[in-house]
């Protein structure tokens, strides 16, 4: 099991031994690039930053985080107000829900939005949904989320009504060009799918 687990996620079996197979995301995404000094990103697996302590169980800050906020944050703050005259004093956080941090309605642990969903497909028997999935997003990993969708309280129809996708890229997929264009075309289809019925 341990050298099935180390080929599946480029980890040395010593590490995974030691952690008894299961690694926390944390010292995934600082281990798995430790001897290059780097440390991966949690939103995006393909951005990567210098580990400013290369012997920490954690890395300091999320590279794909950082990098994705610091671009998206003044350009949609531009926009706003230069192209839309939205002019307001408060900061709108890129990964944080809009104005204001995000709060979820549990307290303590990950968000679980599937009661919210099989509570949803239950009162509109019309509803569709897409999901696009990044490979290489670890902040919702792909197959834990098909794993979810698969384990909904749903009936065959709505069942039927959920489609989707996985793309070569991570939390965000439409900030990969190739990604982007193809999720623009795969929303396209499914609107009109959804709207023809």
């Amino acid at each position: 099991m341990i050298d099935t687990l180390s080929r599946f996620t480029g980890l040395s079996p010593a590490f995974i031994d030691h952690n008894d197979l299961r690694i926390p995301l944390g010292r995934f995404d600082q281990e798995l690039l430790r001897d290059e000094h780097q440390t991966v990103g949690r939103l995006d697996g393909r951005f990567t930053a210098y580990a400013t302590d290369d012997g920490a169980e954690r890395g300091a800050f999320d590279p794909s985080d950082a990098d994705i906020e610091n671009t998206f944050t003044p350009v949609l703050n531009d926009y706003v107000r230069r192209d839309l005259g939205f002019s307001d004093d408060e900061m709108y956080w890129i990964l944080g829900g809009g104005i204001g941090r995000w709060r979820y309605p549990q307290r303590e642990g990950f968000l679980d939005v599937t009661p919210y969903l099989e509570r949803a497909f239950a009162k509109n028997p019309y509803m569709k949904l897409f999901v696009a999935m990044g490979y290489y997003d670890t902040a919702t990993p792909y197959y834990a989320v098909e794993y979810t969708l698969d384990h909904l309280a749903l009936s065959d129809k709505a069942r039927a009504d959920i489609t989707t996708d996985h793309f070569g890229a991570g939390h965000m997929v439409y900030i990969d060009s190739p990604s982007m264009a193809r999720l623009r075309q795969d929303l396209t289809t499914f609107i009109d799918s959804a709207a023809a019925r």
